[in-house]
């Protein structure tokens, strides 16, 4: 089995949905703005649904029923579109904890930056 750098790129997941993941800081997609490259991007949009949602939205503004009109999984697309009447909350991911290593010659325990609180009191 081929490894890559992403514990969740193997082959049980959608590549699109893989790379939407690493790249959360460009979505959610807003289905009347963005081009048609970006929307190709979304997990769950396939080449048929983006040429059909680029012809309605020339038309009106795009709300979530037009969007289920494709008959596309809505329920994995709600959290990568924003549509007039939609937008999903986007969350800062969390920060992995960080190693802390314990040097046993210098007696010092923990990160430096709490030692350096410590010691202005």
């Amino acid at each position: 089995m081929v490894s890559f750098s992403k514990s969740y790129r193997d082959f049980e997941v959608d590549p699109k949905l893989a790379w939407a993941l690493e790249h959360r800081d460009q979505f959610p997609v807003d289905v009347n703005q963005a081009p048609r490259e970006m929307l190709l991007r979304v997990p769950g949009l396939t080449p048929a649904a983006v040429d059909r949602l680029l012809q309605w939205r020339c038309e009106r503004p795009l709300a979530t029923a037009d969007i289920r009109k494709l008959r596309v999984n809505w329920y994995q697309l709600r959290y990568f579109v924003a549509a007039s009447d939609h937008c999903p909350r986007q969350r800062v991911p969390q920060q992995r904890p960080v190693a802390v290593s314990i040097d046993a010659s210098s007696g010092a325990t923990g990160l430096p930056l709490f030692d350096a609180a410590f010691s202005q009191q």
